[in-house]
């Protein structure tokens, strides 16, 4: 698991290329297909382009496809709104399912299916703008964002689990495990909710990075950073009771 998390982040990369590539499908020169036909499923689906491929199929009366909640495949069932570890051009890539939708072929019963996909990013994607808020986010905090592309069903690998912050921040041993609390849209560069609608413990209002160390106050029952209490952290545990700077003064 720790080798596929490098991986996420050797090549991050790839979603700063998806939307280029889209834009790409929507407008190549070589296939101009205005409408789904035989032709055009069978000539997207032989150079795998198959986000075009699902532009056409979305435009296409309903008796020319079918759409599913879940897929099975290699004997697991996938559901819409699984987070998966999908191999993306050769990489492995976090991404949450989306929509699954099956393409009828025009001559006989057989048919393709498609899953629509929606990418997962990590801090090192995000506008620069956000610089301040680096510090808060944690090793293993992902953010779903707008960016999507279409795949077939065998590039899944497996499902992976995404916790809630909440969920990720009552752990004892954190572990590899990916959370989140926020959508990231790409286009607009915003978070949704914003960082500063992100919860925060200590007195510094700087939003929880569960990474973090951190020490109670028994009187104001607040997370403080280790760093604002302004205690060494091999004397944290040493500490029977805590009483923060700011309950002191009262």
């Amino acid at each position: 698991m720790n080798l596929q998390f490098l991986n996420l982040l050797i090549h991050c990369l790839i979603l700063n290329m998806i939307q280029e590539e889209q834009d790409d499908l929507l407008q190549n020169k070589r296939f101009t297909f205005k409408e789904l036909s035989q032709d055009a499923l069978e000539q997207l689906a032989l150079v795998k382009q198959f986000y075009k491929l699902y532009k056409l199929a979305m435009k296409a009366p309903p008796r020319c496809k079918s759409e599913y909640q879940q897929v099975k495949y290699n004997g697991t069932l996938y559901n819409v709104g699984d987070s998966l570890l999908i191999n993306f051009y050769g990489s492995d890539l976090l991404v949450r399912l989306s929509k699954i939708i099956s393409i009828k072929s025009f001559k006989d019963d057989t048919e393709l299916p498609l899953l629509l996909i929606n990418f997962y990013c990590n801090k090192d994607n995000i506008a620069q703008q956000y610089g301040e808020f680096l510090p808060c986010m944690g090793t293993y905090e992902i953010f779903l964002t707008d960016k999507e592309h279409a795949v077939l069903v065998d590039s899944i690998k497996y499902k992976i689990s995404v916790m809630t912050f909440e969920e990720y921040d009552q752990l004892e041993e954190k572990g590899v495990n990916y959370y989140t609390r926020a959508m990231y849209n790409t286009q607009l560069e915003q978070f949704i909710p914003s960082p500063q609608e992100w919860h925060t413990s200590c007195f510094c209002l700087v939003p929880t990075n569960p990474d973090l160390d951190y020490i109670l106050c028994e009187i104001c029952q607040k997370w403080i950073h280790v760093m604002c209490a302004k205690v060494d952290k091999q004397d944290i545990e040493a500490q029977e009771h805590f009483i923060c700077y700011q309950c002191q003064g009262n």
